[in-house]
Parts: C-alpha cells; sequence; structure tokens
C-alpha cells in the first residue's frame, strides 16, 4: 500500500489539511442549498409555465381562426424562348448547345401565356374581411384567393398595397 502525506502531495500548499477538508465541506453545503433553492424556484417556474401554457393554448385558439392561407395566380406572357437569361427555357444555354447540338425542342409562338401560382398567408384584421399580407404575395397577382381556417375559400380583392414597406 502506497501511503502520501499531504505535504508530499502538494508541497507549495499553505493550506493544511483539516482546512482543505472544512473548505470542501463549505463547498458541498453551498451546493446542496443552491440545488435546493434551484429546484424550489424550479417547481415555482414549472407552475408558472404551466400557466403560461394554458393562457398560450387559449388565445391561439382565438387567433388561429383570423390567420389565412393566401393562393395567387399570375397570368405571365412568354416573350419566345430565345430571351436571353431566360430560366424558363432551360435549353436557352451555351452548355447545353455545345454538347447537344440540335437537340433543342422546336421554339414556341412568342405569345403563349401561362399561369404563374405562389401562395402565403394573411390575416383578419377587420369583422368586413379586410386581410392583411405582404405585398410579394399578393401584389401583382391577377386572382387572389384566401382560405379560411374552417377550410371555405373565397375570391378575394386587392384594395391596396405598399411596396416600400
Amino acid at each position: 500500500m502506497i501511503s502520501y502525506s499531504h505535504q508530499k502531495l502538494f508541497p507549495s500548499s499553505p493550506i493544511s489539511l483539516p482546512k482543505t477538508f472544512l473548505l470542501l465541506l463549505i463547498i458541498a453545503v453551498a451546493a446542496a442549498v443552491s440545488v435546493g433553492f434551484v429546484q424550489a424556484q424550479s417547481k415555482d417556474d414549472l407552475q408558472a409555465l404551466i400557466r403560461a401554457s394554458k393562457t398560450r393554448a387559449a388565445l391561439v385558439q382565438i387567433v388561429q381562426q383570423a390567420v389565412v392561407h393566401i393562393k395567387v395566380e399570375k397570368e405571365i406572357a412568354n416573350t419566345g424562348r430565345n430571351t436571353p437569361n431566360n430560366p424558363l427555357d432551360l435549353y436557352n444555354d451555351e452548355f447545353f448547345e455545345r454538347f447537344f447540338p440540335g437537340m433543342r425542342p422546336p421554339r414556341g409562338r412568342g405569345n403563349d401565356r401561362f399561369r404563374q401560382e405562389g401562395m402565403g398567408s394573411g390575416s383578419i384584421v377587420r369583422s368586413d374581411g379586410y386581410i392583411l399580407t405582404n405585398h410579394h404575395v399578393v401584389g401583382e397577382a391577377d386572382k387572389i384567393t384566401v382560405q379560411l381556417f374552417d377550410g371555405r375559400e373565397l375570391d378575394a380583392k386587392l384594395i391596396g398595397t405598399d411596396p416600400e414597406s
């Protein structure tokens, strides 16, 4: 059995062994007291969280009925497939033409139209049906459809937008 004295383990230590144990005892007691204090606070905090959660759930039940899903459509004229940097024309690329020469499909007439669709959300802000949403959702839409919380879909009319905000 190997036995070491405090002086051999800590030769430059100015604290004696009894003082070291006393210091450790004080730290242990302080830790135990603080854990008990934290647990008491945690129980109070837990009760507060439960109350807040119930309040929040009741608030969500009320507010969620004002949130709507917005579907938008916009008809866009195709100006032709030979427009440079047209992201919709996947074949209008010199890389494609270099590796697949002559494989380009026939070009459209240039006056073809297609429908672009988008969606967003909004909130009913007035009892007469005014809905607040972002400009980028409805700003240039030709057709706006609103789906209410209960699933009903209604056509909507754009009253105004603020592109700056």
